[in-house]
């Protein structure tokens, strides 16, 4: 990331446009620093369209580091819509005094881009992104320790969930989530997963299994899909995630407000909260060929989550 970055202080203000391009490719082809884009899209601090025009001559840039990195973001993707420079030097114009091009842009770069790139930087060294830390449980799981998860839930079905569940909490603590275990209570009760890497920016996370041979079928999916709802609007949180624990001997196929269906994970966009849907395969009872199976697959659908 750091010559990503480097590349756009070093380009000339004529290519400059074509390096922006390639960086916001980059942001979104990282798995860890998409998560973090994902975050900053999320933001409902503040309207981008909104404060830019309230920006008449000088630029005001909020205090919180979020909200500026989300306007800093905006700021170069408005830039590499535009095919010719246009935009660049509008924006450059009122971050700089100087009257050389390239001289305008180095400054451009301080005030934007490197606010931006400090703000990935600080939060994969405190923690990475919630959404980076449950792909890589569900890979690691998946690949690696799928028969030890499974052993975990067949040894006691009736708690099995919550042992689960503990597992993902060490998962999350190990990945830099201080607080795994903190769980205040809500009006609506109490979320299984409420860390607070920021106590004042709770992580709103609930665990289910999908076992219809025990009684936790669809409908169990759609309670977890309403918890997460509702504590989200509890705490305020624009957005919550909902991780399923596939104990079933089908593939199970989870719907998504996203155009591109093959991007990690789906999520659903509903009463203005986004809401991430990880499903993670643990169980060994079916064989490779059963899994590709089309017949096989349960297929969850949106309507069957929010009704």
């Amino acid at each position: 990331m750091q010559e990503r970055r480097n590349r756009l202080h070093k380009t000339k203000y004529q290519h400059y446009i074509t390096e922006l391009q390639l960086f916001l490719e980059f942001l979104k082809e990282n798995p860890h620093l998409k998560a973090l884009v994902t975050k900053l899209e999320q933001n409902e601090a503040i309207d981008f369209n909104d404060w830019k025009k309230a920006q008449i001559r000088n630029v005001n840039f909020p205090i919180s580091e979020t909200v500026r990195a989300t306007l800093c973001y905006y700021i170069l993707k408005e830039c590499a819509a535009d095919s010719s420079p246009d935009q660049v030097l509008n924006w450059a114009q009122r971050f700089s005094n100087e009257t050389q091009l390239d001289d305008m842009l180095n400054d451009f770069n301080e005030t934007v881009l490197d606010v931006l790139w400090r703000f990935f930087d600080d939060q994969i060294d405190e923690a990475g992104d919630v959404l980076y830390l449950l792909e890589r449980f569900k890979l690691k799981t998946e690949w690696f320790h799928k028969e030890e998860l499974w052993g975990t839930y067949k040894g006691d079905t009736t708690t099995g969930e919550r042992n689960l569940d503990r597992k993902l909490r060490e998962a999350l603590f190990d990945g830099g989530i201080d607080f795994p275990f903190s769980e205040p209570t809500s009006p609506s009760g109490k979320a299984d997963i409420v860390a607070l890497s920021n106590m004042q920016d709770p992580l709103v996370l609930e665990v289910k299994v999908y076992d219809p041979q025990k009684s936790k079928d669809k409908s169990h999916l759609r309670k977890g899909f309403h918890q997460v709802l509702r504590y989200a609007n509890d705490y305020q949180q624009a957005v919550g995630y909902l991780v399923i624990f596939n104990c079933s001997n089908n593939q199970l196929v989870l719907p998504s407000d996203n155009s591109d269906e093959g991007e990690f994970p789906p999520r659903i966009v509903h009463d203005s909260k986004t809401l991430f849907l990880i499903s993670v395969d643990i169980s060994s009872d079916r064989d490779s060929a059963s899994r590709e199976n089309p017949k096989n697959r349960i297929e969850v659908t949106r309507s069957e989550l929010i009704a």
